[in-house]
């Protein structure tokens, strides 16, 4: 981790208070009470650090007017993305394989309390992506192969592709699918380590944006390509930090961590929102047994593989949530349970909903295993979820997940793997005669 931010991360740590208490949604009675008891909390070991106010979402972007956008998906963070950029100016196309997905938002994407946003929805993913500057995958990790494979054949030199997010892998993953469908432009292929917005859908054609993060980090692949990229999504997120590279980014994802744990393992929160009872993911779900037994040391063996690869910034998640919320308590519990940001955010009805086990898992958590035998750190943990996963469901996710092989590292020596990341270009296609 550089000093700078160190040094930042330390500071904030040390204690600012809640602020706007006052200004918050209302919540259900249970996200009260854990707050109530956790604010009032002697044991906490760092005051929480509020948010500012939010105006991120209406402040306006350099690129707007100037970088065309294609926004391919059909979840909240799609929605949420082409629904925002359109509404700020951007001259924004969307689609998805799924049509009947977005017919609800044919007369725009309602923005609660922001405005409505007027993507133009194209039902062709050739007609969406032909000429745009930005390409923005905001699909599930599953799908990111298959986003591949549509885009081989009509991708252009000079655009820029970024998976939003790319969990753990996802550039890898895509350029290995891009040079086996013989694609041949050169185009930027890069992601994101989170998505830039935590939405939640308030019906149909209604998305309401929680929280844009205030900073999140993006990496090309090759790393060499990383000015480019920086050059392009500055324009719609000025926010954004480049990172050193995609294992940079694949390694600070930190949803393995608080997503399919919970859902495993507090599967009666989601029975209980199924019912019909009020509950929050982050307060309920996540409860202390979970986080402080199973994701606290889940981060730690994330942690531990970043930093024997050899990268040069791995953030624990309170030091993750410090950068995307500017919100941080003493423990993985305590942090999400007090973030405003995640009070409105639902607990699922469903044990497959939002991928936090079936997106998760082979896209998070498998490659995070592979890469922690390659180094030679442990990860039992990790490999208890995995086995776990694949036991409930019935599926071999370490067959199915994103494999070493799968991300074209196979054979790759621990020493090679920053190099490859960082200056490695793809093997040309090889031509056909006609």
């Amino acid at each position: 981790m550089s000093d700078d931010l160190a040094q930042a991360i330390a500071g904030e740590l040390g204690g600012s208070s809640v602020a706007q208490a006052a200004s918050l949604p209302a919540v259900p009675t249970s996200a009260v009470a854990v707050l109530g008891e956790l604010v009032g909390s002697a044991a906490a070991t760092a005051s929480p650090v509020a948010l500012p106010p939010v105006g991120r979402l209406s402040a306006s972007r350099p690129g707007a007017g100037r970088t065309t956008v294609a926004v391919l998906g059909d979840e909240g963070v799609a929605a949420a993305t082409a629904g925002h950029l359109a509404l700020l100016g951007f001259d924004v196309r969307w689609s998805s394989p799924r049509a009947a997905a977005l017919a609800p938002y044919a007369a725009g994407v309602e923005l609660v309390g922001l405005g409505t946003g007027h993507p133009a929805i194209v039902g062709s993913i050739d007609a969406c992506v032909a000429g745009r500057d930005l390409v923005l995958v905001c699909a599930h990790a599953t799908e990111h192969a298959a986003y591949g494979a549509f885009l081989s054949p009509v991708l252009a030199d000079g655009q820029v592709v970024v998976l939003m997010p790319g969990r753990t892998g996802g550039a890898l993953e895509l350029r290995e699918v891009l040079r086996a469908h013989c694609c041949r432009a050169r185009v930027v292929v890069a992601e994101t380590e989170t998505a830039v917005y935590t939405p939640a859908g308030r019906g149909p054609g209604r998305v309401e944006i929680l929280v844009e993060k205030e900073s999140f980090r993006a990496a090309a692949l090759p790393a060499a390509d990383n000015a480019t990229l920086q050059a392009v999504l500055a324009g719609l997120y000025p926010q954004v930090t480049i990172a050193e590279n995609v294992l940079d980014t694949s390694l600070n994802n930190v949803g393995g961590v608080v997503h399919p744990a919970a859902m495993l393992l507090s599967s009666r929160v989601t029975e209980e929102s199924a019912a019909g009872q009020p509950r929050v993911y982050y307060v309920d779900q996540v409860n202390r047994t979970v986080a402080d037994l199973v994701m606290e040391p889940l981060d730690a063996e994330r942690v531990a593989v970043g930093r024997a690869l050899g990268l040069r910034t791995v953030l624990t998640f309170r030091e993750w949530s410090l950068a995307c919320f500017h919100h941080a308590r003493g423990s993985i519990r305590e942090t999400v349970a007090s973030n405003p940001s995640y009070l409105g955010f639902a607990a699922p009805k469903d044990l497959l909903a939002l991928g936090f086990v079936d997106d998760e898992v082979p896209n998070s958590l498998v490659p995070l295993a592979e890469l922690g035998r390659l180094v030679g750190v442990a990860t039992p943990m990790t490999d208890a979820l995995i086995d776990l996963a694949s036991a409930m469901l019935g599926v071999d996710f370490r067959r199915t997940g994103r494999t070493l092989e799968r991300l074209g590292l196979g054979g790759l020596a621990p020493a090679a793997l920053l190099d490859h990341v960082n200056l490695a270009r793809p093997r040309a296609p090889v031509p056909v005669a006609p």
